[in-house]
C-alpha cells in the first residue's frame, strides 16, 4: 500500500514536470501575435529569416526597414488569396551576404547578393512571402506565370494546404543553405514560401518552399560553350523549385 501511494506523488510530480516543459516549450516557441509596429514586425521577420546566423549580418533599424502597405499576389499557388491583402508588413533587408559554412569559399565569396523581403500578416505574424530584389544589371527574367499556370505546373500529388502559424525550426537561411540543387548564391532571383505541404496524401508538414530564378543548376551541368548572350537567355528562363521540410531541414525533392 506504502509503495502504491509513494509512487502516484511521484507519477503526479513528474507529469507536474512534464507540463511545465510543455508550457515552456510553447512559450518559447513564436507562435501567431498580432504585429502592431515597425519594431515587432522587424524582430518577427527576424525569427523567420535566421540572418543572425550569418557572420557579416548587421540588424537594420526597423524604421529603415519596415513599411505597412498594400501587397498583392498572383504567382502563388494556392494561397494567393491568403497573402494579398490591404495591410501587409513588409520587411526588407538589404543586399544580404549568405555565409554559407558548408560551400566553398569561392562559391561564397562570389556569390549574388540580393535584398530580401519578407511580407508579414498583421492580425497573425504569419509570414506571407519571401521575394527578394536583384541588385545587379538587368537579368531580363521571364516573368512568373499567374496562380492558374503555377497551379497546373505543380506535381498532381502536391498541395500547399496553409500558411504555417508558427516559427518553425528551420529558419529561411538554412533553408536556403539546404536548397543546394537551387545554387542560391548565384540565383539572381528567389522566392519562397512557408506553407503547411502535403505530398502522395500524407499529412501535411510545414515546408520551405524555395524558388529560384535566373540560376545555374547545382552541381553544375556539362554543356557545350555556349555565347555569353545565348547563355543569359538560358540562364534567365532557368526556374529551379526545392521543397524543404522546415523541422527536419531535410530537402524532399526538387524540379525544374
Amino acid at each position: 500500500m506504502f509503495q502504491v501511494f509513494a509512487e502516484r506523488p511521484a507519477l503526479g510530480a513528474f507529469l507536474a514536470s512534464l507540463l511545465v516543459l510543455a508550457t515552456l516549450e510553447a512559450a518559447e516557441t513564436p507562435r501567431s501575435v498580432v504585429i502592431e509596429n515597425q519594431e515587432q514586425a522587424l524582430n518577427r521577420a527576424l525569427k523567420y529569416a535566421g540572418f543572425a546566423n550569418s557572420k557579416g549580418f548587421v540588424r537594420p533599424s526597423a524604421a529603415s526597414c519596415v513599411t505597412e502597405t498594400a501587397f498583392a499576389d498572383s504567382t502563388t499557388p494556392f494561397l494567393s488569396d491568403s497573402i494579398a491583402g490591404p495591410k501587409r508588413w513588409i520587411v526588407t533587408f538589404d543586399s544580404v551576404f549568405l555565409d554559407f559554412g558548408g560551400w566553398s569559399s569561392e562559391t561564397v565569396s562570389n556569390q549574388i547578393r540580393k535584398t530580401y523581403n519578407f511580407v508579414l500578416d498583421p492580425p497573425t505574424g504569419r509570414l506571407l512571402k519571401v521575394y527578394s530584389t536583384y541588385e545587379g544589371p538587368d537579368s531580363a527574367l521571364l516573368p512568373e506565370p499567374p496562380t492558374d499556370s503555377s497551379t497546373v505546373r505543380l506535381s498532381r500529388n502536391e498541395r500547399h494546404v496553409s500558411l504555417v502559424e508558427s516559427v518553425p525550426f528551420v529558419s529561411f537561411y538554412q533553408a536556403l543553405d539546404a536548397a543546394v540543387p537551387t545554387n542560391p548564391l548565384q540565383a539572381k532571383e528567389i522566392q519562397a514560401w512557408l506553407v503547411m505541404f502535403s505530398h502522395h496524401g500524407a499529412q501535411p508538414v510545414p515546408c520551405w518552399i524555395i524558388l529560384a530564378r535566373g540560376t545555374i543548376p547545382f552541381p553544375k551541368p556539362s554543356a557545350p560553350s555556349l555565347s555569353p548572350a545565348t547563355q543569359e537567355s538560358r540562364l534567365s528562363s532557368t526556374s529551379i523549385r526545392c521543397i524543404i521540410n522546415a523541422t527536419s531541414g531535410k530537402w524532399l525533392f526538387c524540379e525544374g
